[in-house]
């Protein structure tokens, strides 16, 4: 269901940027982040089987859908161009790199159509979405393990200089092949499927699509050939702070950024990332969504403000929960549950 490579070109382009500021001058990827939303829907409508009722209205929730995601691919072009000429500005890139990294996550679009998709099933098809959606997470959490290992590790081993330019190189070489390898794969078996599609030969369909997700580019496979990559160049001590910077991440048992990954800390109850991910696929209005945009805006200040102090991060993860209560109406909050749950299994 999900284009994992078009998501890849959206990370492997904002961290090229974050690296090396012009990687990136060739890449659309603005148009490539709206596209991963616009192929993930087609995947599902694939995977479900809709009839004609309900593809019609699957359609509809596409047609609202889709000139948002194009208009916030705009904005994540423009923040590229500022970070292009922010370069030597430190506080400027680092604000510019945040705003990125907001503007590019697919995943909102995402979650609130499959928010809008829910009602329209039949018991059947409901299990398909459910496994569908429980496949993304999976790739979602390797994706989010690979942004923390580009975006951390250089600051984690104190990187400067040429170590630190040799990290970029190999980031750049390892998404570029695995990505230009899956696309390679991926984009025959699309044109494929399209085909198929218009023909109405559905069962087709649906075993192009499994080949299509058998050859998606595996994130948690490039990230671990990236560390065992770089780890081979370090020097002794700065190999061994790289195995201890992994074993710290390994028994955190995950993290509980806004945006990062979906298990809490030390597996003690939903994280933030969790529990906005369920409130965006509780069948929203667009002012409750709008609601729940500030609400993420400002949970996030106040947990990098609270940097690593676990007791203050526990307590405005509970206020979060406090505060999504608050918004979702007696009918969502047992969707809300629902969604909740299976994003902690």
């Amino acid at each position: 269901m999900r284009r994992i490579w078009l998501a890849g070109v959206v990370t492997a382009a904002v961290c090229a940027v974050a690296a090396a500021q012009d990687r990136s001058a060739g890449v659309d990827v603005g148009k490539a982040k709206a596209d991963w939303v616009e192929e993930s829907l087609e995947g599902v409508a694939d995977e479900l089987g809709l009839d004609k009722l309900q593809q019609e209205r699957f359609d509809r929730i596409v047609a609202d859908i889709m000139p948002r995601a194009r208009a916030q691919g705009d904005q994540l072009n423009e923040k590229l161009r500022e970070l292009r000429a922010a370069r030597g500005d430190a506080a400027r890139t680092a604000e510019l790199n945040e705003a990125m990294h907001e503007l590019a996550d697919p995943t909102p679009f995402f979650d609130e159509a499959v928010s809008h998709i829910e009602p329209l099933l039949r018991p059947e098809q409901l299990g398909r979405l459910i496994a569908a959606v429980e496949r993304v997470e999976a790739q979602g959490r390797g994706w989010e393990w690979n942004q923390r290992v580009i975006g951390s590790l250089p600051q984690a081993l104190e990187l400067t200089g040429e170590l630190r330019g040799r990290f970029h190189q190999l980031v750049g070489k390892h998404m570029g092949q695995a990505w230009t390898a899956s696309r390679s794969a991926i984009e025959p078996l699309l044109a494929e499927m399209r085909t198929a599609r218009e023909a109405g030969e559905f069962v087709k369909v649906a075993e192009l699509r499994a080949k299509i997700n058998a050859v998606e580019m595996d994130p948690e496979k490039v990230t671990a050939a990236l560390i065992a990559d770089f780890r081979a160049q370090l020097p002794e001590e700065q190999a061994a702070k790289l195995d201890e910077w992994l074993a710290a991440r390994e028994a955190e048992g995950g993290d509980d950024e806004v945006g990062g990954a979906s298990g809490a800390v030390g597996g003690r109850g939903p994280s933030a990332s969790a529990l906005l991910r369920a409130a965006r696929r509780s069948g929203l209005s667009s002012e409750q969504r709008s609601a729940l945009r500030t609400i993420e805006r400002e949970i996030s200040a106040e947990r990098r403000a609270a940097g690593r102090d676990a007791t203050q991060r526990a307590a405005l993860t509970e206020g979060l929960r406090k505060r999504i209560d608050a918004l979702l109406t007696a009918e969502q909050k047992p969707r809300f549950e629902a969604h909740l749950s299976r994003l902690m299994k």
